[in-house]
């Protein structure tokens, strides 16, 4: 199932309980190098069902990284060199089978912690993760925010490839890129429901993704981040959403079945925060 991309889902082997409390034991600070002992057993079994376990316990280990022995070093050394080694192991065997989206699904998870990387490793990470849709909280995170992070640490970063990656994507001219832009557009949504003070961040690429033409996985993201946003920058908003309505008018000549629907489902509440905001500028509505 791995081989083909599926999450077994259920514990089927002993090894594969280890992993499990492997995980419990990285909870504890004192434990935590024997937790990455073990879990390096785990990682490189030749059973892809106990690798993936493995990614169990090598998660718990990214988030408290900075217990390990090392932590900080240019060059990696001492136990932190056994985990970076470990993780770019995992990545290097799905850039070498494509084909192991599961891998690469929960990969992100360690990645999710994993973030105080150099240019040429988070590329090297994203290049093999982005088989997944969950990578694309990644590219986002390397293209926007990883330059305001850890610069108390002596790693060389730039974030000119990563943006220019996430506008990629945002386009979706190539096929693997699709599902990612779903994921992006959620991504941009609930990052701005949780922190509006990130609008100007995310500003120019949410302008690149409403100008883009109508795609049924990406219009109701559109819509609510339209929709969240529009209180405190309604002109803005209201540009984006006039965007929306004329992609799908021209969806609904030439684009979607005449059996298919388009919902518009933030269109009452833009309405209103419209007429309460900028009365005159209903007719553009209309």
């Amino acid at each position: 199932k791995i081989a083909e991309g599926e999450d077994p889902k259920i514990i089927t082997t002993v090894l594969g309980r280890l992993a499990w409390v492997v995980q419990k034991l990285a909870i504890f600070d004192k434990y935590i190098k024997n937790a990455l002992m073990y879990t390096k057993r785990l990682a490189y079994h030749p059973n892809l069902y106990v690798k993936l376990q493995a990614i169990i316990p090598l998660t718990e280990i990214a988030a408290r990284r900075q217990l390990l022995e090392g932590y900080g070093d240019r060059p990696y050394s001492k136990e932190y060199k056994t985990f970076h080694k470990l993780t770019f192991d995992l990545v290097k065997l799905v850039k070498d089978h494509p084909n192991y989206t599961i891998i690469a699904d929960w990969l992100t998870r360690v990645f999710g912690y994993y973030k105080d990387l150099s240019t040429n490793e988070a590329e090297q990470a994203l290049k093999a993760l982005q088989i997944s849709k969950e990578s694309s909280g990644l590219f986002i995170y390397f293209a926007i925010f990883r330059e305001k992070h850890y610069k108390n640490q002596p790693i060389k970063f730039n974030a000119e490839r990563f943006r220019a990656w996430l506008a990629d994507i945002i386009k979706a001219e190539k096929k693997i890129y699709i599902p990612l832009r779903e994921n992006v557009a959620w991504h941009f949504w609930r990052i701005l429901d949780e922190d509006l003070s990130k609008f100007d961040y995310l500003r120019s690429y949410i302008d690149l993704l409403i100008r883009q033409p109508y795609h049924k996985s990406t219009h109701y993201y559109n819509e609510k981040i339209i929709e969240t946003c529009f209180t405190k920058h309604p002109d803005i908003c209201l540009l984006w959403y006039m965007t929306v309505l004329d992609q799908v008018e021209k969806a609904t000549l030439w684009q979607v079945p005449k059996t298919e629907s388009i919902w518009l489902v933030s269109a009452e509440k833009i309405i209103v925060e419209t007429a309460r905001q900028q009365p005159k500028q209903l007719l553009r509505l209309s």
